[in-house]
């Protein structure tokens, strides 16, 4: 498993744990995902790795990765955007800025969360949550 799959997992673990959704309710990348019944919400989460940088040289010399974690909250269009702003203020809240995650030894820090502007998709209202992060590792 690479450097990159388990800073995923920590994210996609954390997301797992998220107790304001129903069980099942995430479109995992490149997992089939069938929306539940047109009236209950889900969300579709995206792992984006963006840049790595070595920031201390040597046998003990470490890089940054940095990236972004987005989130997609999904409500039935006609019901108002409230609903889904809840989520994604909890959202916020479960990924706030300084959570530090684990998975397979690698660590990531949340550096910021904040709530998008919600827009129509297709037959669903649609909020994002934006998730910057950093981990330091000695594997790339």
């Amino acid at each position: 498993m690479s450097i990159y799959d388990r800073l995923q997992s920590c994210f996609e673990e954390r997301l797992a744990a998220f107790p304001y959704m129903p069980t099942g309710s995430v479109a995992w990348e490149n997992v089939k995902f069938t929306p539940p019944t047109p009236q209950t919400p889900w969300l579709r989460a995206t792992f984006v790795p963006v840049a790595s940088s070595r920031k201390a040289l040597g046998e003990d010399g470490y890089s940054r990765i940095d990236g972004g974690f987005l989130i997609w909250i999904y409500y039935p269009l006609g019901q108002g955007s409230r609903e889904s702003s809840v989520v994604a203020d909890q959202l916020v809240t479960w990924f706030k800025s300084g959570t530090r995650l684990e998975s397979g030894g690698e660590y990531v820090t949340v550096l910021t969360a904040e709530r998008g502007q919600g827009s129509v998709e297709n037959a669903w209202w649609c909020t994002p949550v934006r998730i910057s992060w950093y981990s330091h590792t000695g594997k790339v």
